[in-house]
């Protein structure tokens, strides 16, 4: 039977060679992606322990979920679930055990979203271009230096932090977005 339910995700189980799992269920039309199948995990008296099965890869599923609406707090969940679908990490010969043919990749989940159009002079992107990148960091500088007049659209856009002022706060939060270590959502 197909998956028919837009909030559910799949989940099948791979193993550390990025192979199918003997023992994981698998199928090209209601398995959406796979993810580990073992790992450590707490156990009774502050241990570790291996544990493995379909249910230690789900959570993995779960937490990249979790820390993509945390950072992506202007998506709806199944707009977090379609970027998870759409940046697996593709396997050669998945494509017969599940819908992606692939595995989790929260690395290319993180990479799509740091590089998402945003439309033009939205937050950040003060060249209007629709992405955020060195350009914008360097705009907002000069901004800040006052070396470049800005227009009502760029100034709104440099001011990332919305305290009404453009200065280094907001050329080092574009800074950290472009190296991917701050998102923040557009307006």
């Amino acid at each position: 039977k197909r998956n028919n339910s837009p909030n559910f995700i799949v989940v099948g189980g791979m193993t550390e060679q990025e192979t199918k799992h003997s023992s994981s269920n698998y199928s090209s039309v209601y398995v959406d992606l796979f993810a580990p199948w073992d790992t450590y995990s707490t156990i009774y008296g502050n241990a570790y322990k291996e544990k493995s099965g379909t249910s230690i890869a789900s959570p993995h599923v779960a937490a990249a979920c979790a820390l993509l609406m945390s950072k992506a707090t202007h998506k709806t969940p199944l707009q977090i679930r379609q970027l998870l679908l759409d940046n697996v990490k593709v396997l050669d010969g998945f494509d017969d055990y599940c819908v992606t043919g692939g595995t989790l990749s929260i690395t290319n989940a993180i990479d799509a979203l740091f590089v998402e159009n945003r439309g033009a002079y939205t937050k950040g992107d003060i060249s209007g271009d629709g992405i955020i990148d060195s350009t914008d960091y360097l705009l907002c500088k000069r901004i800040c230096f006052g070396t470049f007049a800005p227009t009502t659209a760029q100034m709104d856009a440099a001011d990332v932090n919305g305290d009404a002022t453009v200065d280094s706060v907001d050329y080092l939060l574009i800074n950290r977005y472009c190296m991917k270590t701050y998102y923040f959502a557009p307006y």
